[in-house]
């Protein structure tokens, strides 16, 4: 867990301090936020440990406090500067609250001294124009010169490309695709070192997950079912997939998707993931299941979805 790391190590609070920090992680899973904003206060109160202003951020994040997520997490930072998974938070803060500029400067003043690739991935989920792309392009390609980023990382390749799909330059995505396709060919076992991505997936944590979103739609009016692989193991099997990756859902073309947006961010269960089409909203629960909420569509006694 990467808040562990500013924790004081050999002080009299170190051991105290990280199994508060456990416990804090376990409800934050839970998404119990009376209990997590306990543990965290006993954090900052009976350990000292700026932590407990990270689990704090994190709950009212969660439960739709942006400007309170963002004072609790300039706290944490002013003990912890430039802690990446703050920062990373900070930045969808930032966006809630319309504050782009305040967004991108925290990004870049991390990239400086960071070289966590999630970096450029946040920062690529920034871009919204022409503009937004060359500035996320001048950054990267200042940190290569220093060293704060890969020259060659396919990763960063593929987030610096849907940083161009982002601002409408499909061209330039192409070429990074390709570019990053010749880069793979032409080094020593390229391809073959590849690895895929870590899925934090399980049926029963996609069960909670799934029945999680059921409960929140349901209060906000919302009718949800299951499609693609999560329907089909329900159908087929009785019981989800569990070599599945994530959950996909439906919903109609009539649900406002401000009312869906608000009533996710307000749960205290969901975090939002970036998307390049309106047509899905991509969220993961607290326990780390992602589930993909696809628009469905009638259509002369038929029904479609559309895809990323």
């Amino acid at each position: 867990m990467a808040w562990f790391r500013g924790l004081r190590v050999g002080s009299r609070f170190s051991l105290k301090s990280k199994m508060y920090a456990l416990l804090a992680e376990l409800e934050l899973t839970r998404g119990d936020h009376e209990a997590l904003t306990k543990v965290a206060n006993i954090l900052l109160d009976g350990c000292d440990s700026p932590h407990g202003y990270y689990y704090l951020a994190q709950s009212q994040f969660l439960c739709g406090d942006y400007h309170a997520c963002r004072q609790s997490l300039l706290f944490f930072l002013q003990r912890k500067p430039n802690h990446p998974d703050a920062v990373y938070l900070l930045v969808n803060a930032y966006e809630l609250l319309d504050k782009r500029e305040a967004a991108w400067n925290s990004l870049e003043q991390l990239a400086l001294v960071s070289r966590r690739l999630k970096t450029w991935l946040v920062m690529a989920n920034l871009v919204r124009t022409a503009e937004d792309y060359d500035r996320l392009v001048e950054n990267w390609r200042r940190a290569q010169k220093t060293g704060q980023a890969p020259l060659f990382h396919k990763d960063v390749n593929e987030y610096i490309a849907n940083g161009a799909l982002r601002s409408g330059n499909y061209e330039e995505a192409r070429k990074i695709w390709r570019e990053t396709l010749l880069g793979l060919a032409s080094a020593k076992d390229g391809f073959s070192k590849l690895k895929p991505a870590k899925v934090n997936y399980s049926t029963g944590r996609a069960e909670a997950a799934l029945i999680a979103l059921r409960r929140v739609l349901l209060d906000a009016g919302i009718q949800m079912f299951l499609v693609s692989g999560t329907l089909l193991g329900c159908v087929r099997e009785g019981r989800l997939l569990g070599h599945d990756k994530d959950i996909d859902v439906g919903i109609w073309e009539d649900v406002p998707q401000d009312l869906l947006l608000s009533s996710l961010r307000t749960s205290g269960l969901f975090y939002i993931q970036a998307s390049r089409s309106p047509e899905i909203i991509r969220i993961k629960h607290v326990n780390g299941v992602a589930i993909d909420v696809f628009y469905h569509y009638r259509e002369e006694g038929d029904c479609w979805h559309g895809g990323v």
